[in-house]
């Protein structure tokens, strides 16, 4: 397993790292109230289910209670391993983001599964310690599949995100959306890294993520609609992300469809303006097309 540090002061690597480290193993033996207290009071919090968004740390570990709990006491057995790990931080060091391919495995009642979930976190520091504030898990799919599926009319729109923007961050969500036709004219710093909404998609470094930016733009046959739900946070003058649901209108066996997407950026200011020092793009799977 290998670790990628950008732009990271080496003294707070190891707190980082074992923040999410722990969150992930707290999951992966079904100890959900320490799992939780991984994350800010208020969280924005994905999951790759297109129904599964939440704000709050208490709502999201009842939820876990109530997924979980049973199939634990029925002897669920649950593996979760980072594959790679890719650590970034702010220069004035209050936010810093994780991103892993993470290896999800399953064994209950004899039977087991396994696959990989792409895994974002954004984490701020309180009081000496790093709290997890954002976070987005997803699962790809073959883009083929998607918009297949699309032409069925039967992949549901992500969850509404309630609108959440402070007044200090508005200048994050105007960078987000004046770019967003475009992402790949978009300001990036030297190390970003991202994550593309179907397999094979990621990207490190300025040039990869441009290139990659600039293949999403070429598939979109439209601007992309809204965002008309946006979460946004400031964490200082140097550092913030957005979250939001997204449409983009793609063409497939000579029909247009609309993908719904989620997007959580993580900015960085460089200069006078902010920088994309990590995205990720996904599409919610519904339970029922991921099996």
């Amino acid at each position: 397993m290998q670790t990628t540090i950008f732009q990271t002061d080496v003294m707070e690597v190891g707190d980082i790292e074992g923040a999410v480290r722990e969150h992930l193993a707290a999951f992966a033996r079904g100890d959900f109230d320490a799992w939780g207290e991984s994350f800010a009071p208020n969280v924005f919090f994905t999951a790759a289910d297109p129904e599964e968004v939440f704000l709050e740390r208490e709502t999201v570990v009842a939820e876990m209670h109530r997924d979980f709990d049973f199939a634990f006491d029925e002897g669920l057995q649950v593996d979760l391993e980072p594959q790679s790990f890719r650590l970034g931080i702010s220069p004035d060091q209050k936010l810093a983001w994780s991103a892993a391919p993470l290896r999800y495995t399953v064994r209950f009642q004899g039977e087991a599964n396994s696959f990989v979930l792409r895994h974002t976190a954004v984490l701020l520091k309180i009081d000496r310690r790093w709290f997890i504030t954002a976070t987005q898990y997803s699962l790809t799919l073959p883009e083929a599949r998607i918009l297949e599926v699309l032409t069925g009319r039967y992949l549901p729109t992500p969850n509404v995100i309630v609108n959440k923007i402070p007044p200090n961050a508005q200048s994050l969500v105007n960078e987000f959306t004046d770019n967003l036709a475009d992402l790949s004219i978009a300001a990036i710093t030297r190390d970003a890294y991202a994550f593309g909404p179907f397999p094979e998609e990621y990207a490190e470094g300025e040039t990869d993520v441009r290139a990659l930016f600039a293949k999403w733009t070429a598939r979109w046959c439209a601007p992309p609609l809204g965002p008309d739900e946006v979460m946004a946070e400031f964490v200082s003058a140097e550092s913030g992300w957005v979250g939001a649901n997204v449409e983009v209108n793609m063409l497939y066996m000579g029909e247009q469809v609309t993908l719904p997407l989620r997007a959580l950026f993580v900015y960085q200011k460089e200069q006078d303006h902010w920088a994309i020092d990590h995205a990720h793009l996904s599409v919610g799977i519904p339970d029922e097309l991921a099996e």
